[in-house]
């Protein structure tokens, strides 16, 4: 594993010199030169889980750990770019880091995206999640290459909480669901729109405004988005069983241009602070999901489960998701899907085991990815 046990160039010059005046000003100087405040943009809001347990305490270890060399400015609600314009923003240089979702940037993601896209396979985000940054990390370098083509390095990807039907109206069998208006992203919206739904495509921004026009009657999503995206105005029933979740959401990373002014050091925390961010975020948004699913959380929302016969259907789609997107890259030209594909599904079995036999220890779960994952990074 990375050790940080060196002195900062900086902080080497201030134990050095002792305490006379020019001594001081030296390391000011020195200091000076050295601080590097990064830009970090989100469509979100400041309290989605994503900011309040995974970019906000990042930083803020960042800069303890840096001594105050490396900070952030953190750009919420779409300020410096909406969810399908922050990838070409980091590319571009205008911010430097950012919360990224692929399945909005598929042309320049392709691989990426690849993945992501199965989110109805998702039946423990745990498990998804690090099998996301372990297949993302290690084992596709053409992955790696697609990001760098779009300035980018990416330390930590975090999934949701599972995804639920949120319902203006009761949506809780597969008969009810024929001909209803489900805002689902990617391929949650081709499963829906085979069991009979109408899928609408449109981003997690806009789906206040949807809900509120009726231009949809339900969205498929995480129950904590009542209060993330402020649906509980307009949500009246959860749909208890659960679809999958999104585990492609890419909250820790940087642009090249910005990684390579790091010194050694910096480069070492950046990574080594990855596993417990992410570790931090997927359960708080396990937490924060239940809540919603037990009642704890809005109350006056009505709770619902599934039929058999939704149940039934699907498994049967989950049962052939793997084929169908494999069929879906090949026939769009993607190469190594095959190889990709493989191997995030071997990385899906290696975890179930390692989280079955953790359950819901966290520190055990940031301590997994840290000796799988982090600990095996090049830089």
């Amino acid at each position: 594993m990375f050790h940080h046990n060196r002195l900062s160039p900086a902080l080497s010059i201030k134990r050095g010199l002792g305490t006379t005046l020019g001594a001081a000003l030296l390391v000011t100087t020195t200091m000076a030169a050295n601080a590097l405040e990064l830009t970090y943009g989100s469509s979100t809001s400041p309290q989605h889980p994503s900011i309040k347990y995974g970019a906000e305490p990042f930083a803020q270890r960042l800069s303890e750990r840096t001594n105050g060399e490396v900070t952030y400015k953190i750009y919420t609600g779409g300020t410096i770019g909406s969810a399908k314009e922050l990838l070409g923003n980091i590319r571009d240089e205008i911010v430097d880091s950012a919360v990224l979702v692929d399945i909005y940037t598929k042309a320049d993601l392709p691989l990426s995206s690849l993945l992501s896209q199965m989110l109805i396979l998702s039946d423990d985000p745990r498990v998804f999640a690090a099998a996301m940054n372990e297949t993302q990390l290690l084992n596709c370098p053409k992955c790696v290459e697609e990001r760098a083509r779009s300035n980018l390095m990416a330390f930590g990807f975090i999934s949701t909480g599972t995804y639920h039907l949120l319902c203006s109206q009761p949506v809780n069998s597969l008969e009810a669901l024929k001909g209803k208006k489900i805002r689902g992203a990617s391929r949650m919206g081709t499963m829906l729109q085979e069991m009979g739904a109408t899928a609408v495509s449109i981003s997690t921004g806009e789906m206040y405004e949807a809900m509120q026009r009726g231009q949809v009657d339900c969205i498929a999503g995480s129950a904590n988005w009542l209060k993330a995206y402020n649906l509980s105005d307009h949500v009246k029933y959860i749909m208890t069983t659960p679809l999958g979740s999104y585990f492609g959401s890419d909250i820790i990373n940087i642009a090249i241009s910005r990684w390579e002014e790091l010194t050694p050091d910096q480069k070492a925390a950046f990574i080594d602070l990855a596993p417990k961010t992410v570790a931090d975020v997927v359960f708080a948004y396990g937490e924060e999901n239940n809540a919603y699913l037990d009642g704890a959380a809005a109350p006056q929302v009505e709770r619902m489960e599934m039929d058999d016969d939704f149940k039934a259907e699907l498994q049967r789609q989950r049962g052939k998701e793997y084929g169908e997107v494999l069929s879906d890259a090949e026939a769009r030209g993607i190469e190594g899907a095959a190889e990709l594909i493989a191997a995030f599904q071997a990385s899906v079995e290696k975890w179930r085991g390692i989280v079955a036999e953790i359950g819901d220890d966290k520190a055990a779960y940031e301590n997994a990815m840290r000796n799988e994952i982090y600990s095996k990074l090049q830089y």
